[in-house]
């Protein structure tokens, strides 16, 4: 992915983050900006670039229902079978991001790193309804929701977006994985609570 400095971009991120609907960063006025859903690059470094977005996900929806939603054209069966959050069956408008490292991380790396941030890994509601609205992101990235784990077969495994132009994918990944860092690496989904 191409780096580039947009001025008129930042002009509009800078104004979302005065409004309240891009949470601040520590050094927004430092960061490079790309041409995707609003791409933060850390201005240290860190080896770790987020994208960051609003999600709206309804809790009151069935697993089944959720899948329907995000219109996939391959669902890889699966024995895993999650808790739903059932938010009391309310709507939430969250704020999200996709984080990634330069090089390959673990699971547990991903989830430590959020945690740090202050975030938290997404469910799978979470990254059904990113699915859903934001079809075009798992074209260009293989997102991963590490907030929700199951066991399948005996391995615990974590629900997994891909796919490419021709289709999308909805599927169960080992959660040990070690995951590929780099610009086509894969995709954590991170929720920001209280953004």
């Amino acid at each position: 992915m191409k780096t580039s400095t947009l001025s008129g971009l930042t002009k509009v991120l800078c104004a979302f983050v005065l409004a309240g609907l891009i949470p601040a960063f520590t050094s927004v006025a430092n960061a490079q900006v790309l041409a995707t859903v609003g791409f933060y690059q850390d201005p240290n470094d860190s080896g770790v670039k987020h994208d960051v977005f609003r999600l709206i996900v309804d809790y009151s929806k069935s697993l089944d229902a959720m899948i329907a939603a995000g219109e996939y054209d391959v669902v890889v069966p699966t024995n895993a079978s999650f808790e739903l959050k059932a938010d009391g069956g309310k709507e939430a408008v969250l704020t999200a991001k996709l984080i990634h490292f330069k090089n390959a991380a673990s699971s547990t790396d991903a989830i430590a790193l959020m945690k740090k941030d202050g975030g938290r890994p997404a469910t799978i509601e979470e990254l059904l309804a990113c699915g859903a609205q934001w079809q075009s992101l798992q074209r260009k990235y293989k997102i991963a929701a590490l907030g929700s784990v199951s066991l399948d077969g005996g391995n615990l495994v974590v629900p997994c977006l891909s796919g490419d132009d021709r289709r999308r994918i909805f599927v169960m990944v080992p959660f040990n994985t070690v995951w590929k860092g780099g610009n086509d690496g894969i995709r954590f989904l991170e929720i920001i609570p209280g953004k």
